[in-house]
């Protein structure tokens, strides 16, 4: 009986580390390849994409092309550049007005 109570906590357990790893986004002005804006940790890539529209229609008016990325697990590195493990999964641009 024990034996069934220490799996069952074991795989209870084991289901969080199942969760996948929150998005990350990242946003260019124009065709510049320095981050500008980088958005908190989100939950979902619809969350990431809604995000970058969001700083599309906020930040100041340039000419161009803007370009945004979402990630996956991605941590700041010492240099301040960030480290993600896919590198972009999704890519996206918005053509300025």
């Amino acid at each position: 009986m024990r034996y069934l109570l220490a799996l069952g906590l074991l795989l209870l357990l084991g289901s969080g580390c199942s969760k996948s790893a929150p998005w990350q986004g990242f946003y260019y002005l124009e065709d510049n390849v320095s981050i500008r804006y980088v958005s908190q940790p989100l939950d979902t890539l619809v969350a990431c994409k809604q995000w970058a529209k969001d700083v599309a229609e906020n930040k100041p008016d340039t000419s161009g092309k803007d370009h945004f990325e979402c990630a996956r697990d991605c941590i700041r590195l010492k240099t301040g550049q960030y480290q993600c493990d896919n590198n972009g999964e999704f890519k996206g641009s918005f053509e300025a007005e």
